[in-house]
């Protein structure tokens, strides 16, 4: 991977991680494509054969598409001493724990928000609870479970109102009026819920259940 120069991209956020790293958020530009592949590949390459397939394999013409796509089309990364240690919701397995996808979420919705955007969505496999987790954290409902036509995955199909995770993120309660406790691993328990219009709104990672409510 190259050496990013942040003084030219957008910054969006900047700190100190647990660890001492100092980060940036930041805008990334087509130019950093070679970089978004050689992370992404990095991380597939790291993960247990079993959890291979929580992340799907991208070619750099997926990231030069998405660049080019629907004006407004962004990609946000973090930096760390000059290198691309993060991107989306891809965290190199060297800063893991850190907090760094939760903030590359909340920014996703504030680039959401500014464009306009009305709707947040998301797909995530349905084991990947670190994903899935940090969405729900940020006002998204997991709505339903789907099948990945690309390579038959299961996951979860997350969505919100821009609007209504902005306002969730300032007022973090959730109603718990009605609502089912079910295990997080409780996957046609959950699809039942789901088809008798409840959605995933809130989990606890320690003893492993989501809370469902009616929407």
């Amino acid at each position: 991977m190259s050496t990013i120069n942040t003084k030219k991209l957008t910054i969006l956020e900047n700190g100190t991680l647990k660890n001492g790293s100092v980060y940036d958020i930041v805008e990334l530009a087509p130019w950093h494509v070679g970089d978004c592949t050689a992370l992404h590949q990095a991380i597939i390459d790291d993960l247990p054969a079993h959890q291979k397939n929580y992340i799907l394999p991208k070619t750099a013409d997926y990231f030069f598409t998405h660049f080019a796509g629907y004006n407004g089309n962004a990609i946000l990364g973090v930096v760390i001493d000059g290198r691309l240690t993060a991107q989306a919701v891809s965290v190199h397995p060297s800063f893991r724990g850190m907090g760094i996808m939760n903030r590359l979420v909340g920014h996703w919705i504030d680039h959401a928000q500014n464009l306009g955007r009305e709707h947040l969505l998301a797909e995530i496999e349905i084991h990947n609870q670190a994903s899935w987790g940090t969405f729900v954290t940020n006002g998204l409902k997991l709505v339903g479970i789907g099948r990945d036509p690309s390579d038959g995955a299961f996951v979860y199909n997350a969505h919100e109102l821009t609007s209504r995770a902005v306002a969730k993120r300032l007022t973090p309660a959730f109603n718990s009026a009605a609502c089912q406790i079910v295990s997080a691993k409780a996957f046609i328990t959950q699809e039942q819920l789901f088809d008798d219009g409840y959605a995933i709104v809130a989990w606890d990672r320690d003893k492993q259940v989501v809370r469902m409510a009616p929407q």
